[in-house]
């Protein structure tokens, strides 16, 4: 912004005549004077058409921008008769030069000494306002006494942002004095919202307000609300009738409020999500009560939001990070805006899309539903990832029952002695990946063995899978009948053994073998044996037979006739279907004696 050089502050005294109000100046013998302030800026303020005169050494300012927090007028005392009337402009005075003034950072007074009825005073805020004295957020422009007025306004204000202007209007002086009108003139850039009291009267920009009466030692106050609708310095004008003339300018600054979201453009449904939120005051007036405004979809649920609870002030060039957390829920793609707001400055709204998919793993496993004791069964275990996203920290945890004894695993594992577990872990199984674990169990116990399989990761609950063999057991009887003598005679008994033995996995139990006889051959007694000569069948018992266990039974039969004949043998037991049957053969012959008889002849020589 252009610095300000050669700035007058002009105080004018007016009379009332006849036909109204007129300036007059003096030199330092007269009634009234203007003073004219002159600093090392550039531009000359508005409203001002004086050209620069000397300068006082005493009011000479250091170099640097000017700017003034209070400006108090002086008193206005009564006018004496010989100055009532017109008269010829005096020139300006020479006054002293003093010291050079303060730094810009400590508030200039200018003040006007009460030799008139009337006069003005007028005060400039570059755009880098200074504090007032005892103030830190308000210009302030006032009058010296007999009647005084004090014009205090925000030291920045923003673009579209009411303030508020305060106008002390007091009688220092010992007598009542009635009839103030006060006049504010407003730039065009200021729009003029309300005020209390109400104007009295207003013509464009200029307000007038009627004040009846101001009592010795009283103020009267006129507040008045304004808009800046620019960026440019408020140059606010008073006038006094009785009559001081105020002005003051407001320097005007702008906050722009700039957002950046940092965060993943991509995540596995039930992950936590965290958006940094970077918001930056770019401009040059301080942002106030800056708050962050989000709206989250419904595929995510907010959780959690670190910085700026309450809302801030945001100085100029200053940033404020606000970590949003949430949880995503729902697969797809989403979009989330974030907008920054200072009362009526907003950020342009930044909308951030982020895309939630589902990791999709399954878990499947095979096996035998059915086994017998001491039979080995192949189990495998799969695990493929149908979805978009990989799946991470994969854990797989086999419970082995206790009638199975794993004996072969094509993938290594952790074991646990203890818990009778295996443990594979996969670091990650990208998106439509499968892994396989296979392993050969032997069943030791008949029952229903159930293999558990725990699966978990990352991005999934664990889950617990079940696999369920039917390990039985079962008498598997096998039974021989053999012939041991051979072919007999008729007459003959012939020698018979039946052995039976269980190769199953079970007791066979009610073991029954009953051998049948063709009618050729008859059955002989013996002990122990359960005979049946009328039907020709021999009976055997055996109440149980475990395991691996062999029995042999032997029986005796005399053949009655000559020929070949079947011996048929059935064995029945409770544990097992069918019936078994044996066979063997005997051959019983014959014995026919055969005679030759021939009568022998002489023995005759010839």
């Amino acid at each position: 912004m252009p610095r300000l050089k050669n700035v007058i502050f002009t105080a004018v005294l007016a009379f009332p005549t006849a036909t109204g109000l007129f300036a007059q100046t003096q030199d330092d013998s007269a009634s009234s004077r203007i003073i004219k302030l002159h600093s090392s800026n550039e531009n000359t303020l508005p409203n001002e058409s004086a050209k620069p005169t000397a300068v006082p050494k005493s009011l000479v300012s250091a170099p640097g921008d000017i700017s003034f927090d209070r400006i108090a007028s002086d008193p206005v005392t009564p006018v004496p008769a010989a100055l009532k009337a017109p008269t010829e402009a005096a020139k300006p005075v020479q006054a002293r030069r003093t010291k050079p003034a303060p730094s810009p950072t400590t508030p200039r007074v200018a003040q006007v000494q009460p030799n008139s009825y009337s006069k003005r005073s007028q005060s400039t805020r570059a755009t880098t306002p200074t504090q007032a004295s005892g103030r830190t957020n308000h210009s302030v422009s006032r009058s010296a006494p007999a009647i005084t007025a004090e014009i205090v306004a925000p030291k920045f204000i923003n673009v579209n942002q009411v303030a508020k202007m305060t106008i002390n209007v007091r009688n220092t002086g010992s007598t009542e004095i009635q009839n103030v009108r006060l006049l504010t003139t407003l730039p065009e850039h200021a729009r003029f919202e309300s005020s209390a009291p109400q104007p009295s009267d207003s013509h464009g920009q200029r307000y007038e307000f009627l004040i009846p009466t101001v009592g010795p030692n009283q103020t009267r106050q006129v507040t008045i609300d304004l808009v800046p609708t620019r960026k440019l310095a408020l140059e606010i004008g008073t006038d006094i009738v009785v009559e001081n003339r105020h002005s003051i300018a407001v320097g005007v600054r702008e906050p722009v409020l700039q957002l950046r979201v940092e965060g993943p453009s991509q995540v596995n449904v039930g992950e936590l999500v965290e958006h940094v939120i970077v918001i930056e005051n770019s401009g040059d007036g301080v942002a106030d009560s800056v708050r962050l405004e989000a709206e989250l979809p419904k595929a995510l649920r907010f959780t959690e939001q670190k910085g700026m609870e309450v809302a801030k002030n945001l100085a100029p060039g200053k940033t404020q990070k606000v970590i949003v957390k949430s949880i995503a829920q729902t697969p797809g793609i989403t979009d989330l805006s974030f907008v920054a707001i200072a009362g009526s400055v907003k950020s342009k709204l930044t909308p951030s899309t982020l895309k939630i998919v589902q990791p999709k793993l399954s878990v499947s496993l095979a096996g035998p539903r059915m086994n017998f004791v001491e039979r080995d069964g192949i189990y495998s275990i799969r695990l493929e990832n149908a979805g978009e996203a990989a799946v991470s920290n994969v854990e797989v945890k086999l419970a082995i029952p206790a009638g199975m004894e794993i004996t072969t695993i094509n993938r290594p594992a952790k074991t646990n002695d203890q818990q009778q577990t295996l443990t594979w872990n996969f670091d990650r199984i990208a998106a439509e990946a499968t892994e396989l674990i296979q392993l050969k169990a032997i069943a030791t116990k008949p029952g229903q063995q159930i293999c558990r399989v725990d699966v978990s990761s990352k991005e999934n609950q664990s889950k617990q899978f079940e696999l369920a063999t039917n390990v039985v057991t079962r008498a598997e009887m096998n039974m021989h009948v053999r012939n041991q003598t051979g072919p007999v005679q008729v007459g003959e008994k012939a020698e018979f053994s039946i052995a039976i033995e269980n190769t199953g996995s079970r007791d066979a139990d009610n073991v029954t073998v009953r051998v049948e006889l063709p009618d050729t051959l008859m059955p002989v007694k013996q002990d122990g044996v359960t005979v049946d000569e009328f039907n020709r069948s021999f009976l055997f018992t055996k109440p149980s037979l475990a395991p691996g266990q062999r029995h042999e039974f032997t029986f005796s039969a005399v053949g009655a006739a000559g020929g070949e004949f079947v011996v048929r043998s059935v064995m029945e037991n409770s544990s097992s279907q069918p019936n078994i049957i044996a066979e063997d053969t005997v051959f019983v012959y014959e014995v026919d004696e055969f005679r030759v008889s021939e009568a022998l002849g002489p023995n005759v020589n010839r």
